[in-house]
């Protein structure tokens, strides 16, 4: 095995050119998610206030709202580490939060598709006396709020999924590493030191044949 383990210079160029390209789809990216969050936020807060006459759930919820909520940090943080990578090489940190912001819009996004979305459709299309109350008195209105609230949580799902595999993408260009990786690290280390160590006994016992005045050719190492 190669004890000098390393990136040639080569690698390293195409490693920072794939960087660069990976920092400017999460900026797109980071820009795309915060365009559908002002959309949810509006979609959300329309809902509570055609229903504040007679609050019902779903619709009183306003769930595109949240929705729109969970997914903003991730926007923001998306943005800012493709503007700090432009300036500083570690934009690790910035990567990771993205990342879990993600992984948790991913859960609540399908959430809301199906509590906003399709069950606020489906309360409004039974003909049952005891629920259909729920969907008055602007039943046309909460129909259509309810279609905007499944498309955009769709969409922030799907945005939510890309930005989640962005780590696996571009993660090896931020100095995210794989476990293989990880392990031929630890054996190039193990073997370095293992080979410092032996070099340090080969000068101690040089020292003290030294001073024993005694010739270091006088013995030969098998």
């Amino acid at each position: 095995m190669d004890p000098n383990f390393a990136l040639s210079e080569e690698e390293k160029d195409a490693l920072r050119k794939k960087r660069h390209l990976g920092l400017r789809k999460l900026g797109s990216l980071g820009l795309i998610i915060l365009g559908f969050c002002f959309l949810a936020f509006v979609i959300g807060i329309a809902s509570i206030v055609v229903q504040a006459e007679d609050p019902t759930p779903p619709y009183m919820l306003g769930l595109a709202l949240i929705a729109g909520v969970i997914m903003l940090p991730s926007g923001i943080v998306a943005v800012l580490a493709a503007r700090k990578g432009r300036d500083e090489e570690e934009v690790s940190s910035a990567v990771i939060v993205f990342f879990v912001f993600c992984v948790i819009a991913v859960t609540f996004c399908v959430l809301i598709m199906l509590g906003g979305g399709v069950l606020g459709i489906v309360l409004c299309s039974l003909d049952d006396e005891k629920i259909e109350h729920l969907c008055e008195p602007n039943h046309d209105a909460n129909v259509a709020l309810s279609v905007l609230t499944l498309l955009v949580s769709l969409v922030l799902f799907i945005l939510s999924i890309m930005g989640s595999c962005f780590l696996c993408l571009y993660g090896r260009t931020f100095g995210f590493k794989s476990r293989y990786e990880q392990r031929m690290e630890m054996q190039v280390r193990r073997m370095q030191a293992m080979q410092a160590q032996g070099q340090q006994v080969n000068l101690q016992y040089n020292q003290q044949f030294s001073q024993g005045g005694m010739s270091n050719s006088a013995f030969k190492y098998p």
